[in-house]
């Protein structure tokens, strides 16, 4: 088994992918309040490992430290159809902002995991 990258490298790579994915700023969760707060879950589509975690947590870490993640599977671990991987509270600007670049790293690591 292969040693997972360094937190620096992790961080650098959530860094410069937010970065490309918000530029100015993200104009969608403007329209939300930032008093208001969200829950959500995300739910696996097909059977997969589940790889990127510390990707994905290293998103909504750099976004607003009051978004908790509650995980209901590792990573390595193996999923079924409709399984939910897990929930998160917080912020709703923030998640909002940061789902499209946490599910992008989720679902290309946990491709690669699941094709290997």
């Amino acid at each position: 088994m292969t040693q997972p990258p360094a937190l620096e490298t992790i961080q650098a790579d959530v860094r410069r992918d937010l970065a490309s994915d918000i530029g100015t700023g993200d104009i969608t969760s403007q329209l939300l309040s930032s008093n208001d707060n969200a829950h959500a879950h995300v739910i696996c589509r097909e059977e997969a490992i589940i790889c990127g975690q510390p990707w994905f947590d290293e998103v909504f870490a750099q976004l607003s430290p009051r978004i908790q993640i509650e995980w209901h599977c590792r990573d390595s671990d193996r999923v079924a159809p409709r399984t939910t991987i897990c929930h998160l509270h917080g912020p709703a600007q923030q998640l909002l902002t940061g789902e499209r670049t946490a599910l992008n790293f989720l679902q290309y690591l946990s491709g690669i995991a699941t094709t290997s």
